[in-house]
């Protein structure tokens, strides 16, 4: 099984950083969690067949974590409708509200996929669901008070990855993250730049050290993230393997 980074960047255009998106992958069996701008192309760019995907992680509904995902509906619903490709179910997962937000959005932008392709929309809280052999956890996470978000926790026979999404300093995060192997965490600003909902390198760093990760790969780092060392910074509270995130980086579980 494999953690792959489609996305490392956030809202800002950056072709060597493509906003959030992270694909799992066992065997035939294909995950995307969360899919910000420019990871449909990223998929492409890898040659993953992306028709295969059936089962979507949002952690959050903001552009750089989900714009991807309308361009890939009407893809697929090209395909189905007018090219002879066998009708699709998607399995969507997100937190509370995230589907009225997101059906409204689909129909605002006019995708036509019914009947072609159904939607199955999940809404998650305290939550655990299977797919196929993967077992995926979700918890509530604070990042603003506009937003409902998660964090996903994927348990691997080699140890389980969890992928953070977006959040502000929260120690009641910890317990969920406990004894997490590989933890791939938002690290949206270097120290010197505290912004409400996102992590600072240190904050990183002492959600790392408090849960025993064995590894930490900081993601979703701010332009500013690019001018600062925060590897080190990070380092400085956790005393573990540090990595910065970059495109295409895969993970085995």
């Amino acid at each position: 099984m494999t953690f792959t980074i489609l996305g490392s960047g956030t809202h800002f255009p950056n072709p060597a950083k493509r906003s959030a998106g992270y694909l799992l992958q066992d065997g035939k069996n294909l995950m995307i969690f969360d899919f910000g701008y420019g990871t449909l192309l990223r998929l492409v760019e890898m040659k993953v067949k992306y028709q295969d995907i059936k089962h979507i992680f949002f952690t959050h509904l903001h552009e750089d974590h989900y714009l991807d995902f309308l361009p890939f509906l009407n893809t697929l619903y090209l395909q189905v409708a007018h090219w002879g490709m066998k009708r699709r179910t998607l399995h969507l997962y997100g937190p509370r509200g995230f589907r009225k937000k997101l059906v409204e959005i689909i129909e605002a932008v006019g995708i036509l996929y019914t009947p072609h392709i159904k939607l199955i929309f999940r809404e998650l809280k305290q939550s655990r669901v299977r797919v196929g052999r993967v077992n995926v956890s979700a918890h509530p996470v604070y990042h603003m008070d506009s937003i409902n978000a998660l964090s996903y926790r994927i348990h691997g026979k080699n140890g389980d990855l969890a992928n953070t999404g977006d959040l502000d300093y929260d120690e009641k995060i910890i317990p969920f993250l406990k004894g997490v192997r590989t933890l791939v965490i938002e690290c949206g600003f270097p120290n010197r730049m505290k912004v409400k909902g996102h992590l600072l390198s240190r904050e990183a760093g002492r959600i790392a050290q408090a849960v025993g990760a064995k590894k930490v790969i900081l993601t979703h780092g701010y332009p500013p993230c690019d001018r600062v060392d925060i590897v080190k910074e990070c380092a400085r509270e956790y005393k573990g393997t540090i990595t910065k995130a970059v495109d295409g980086m895969v993970i085995r579980l």
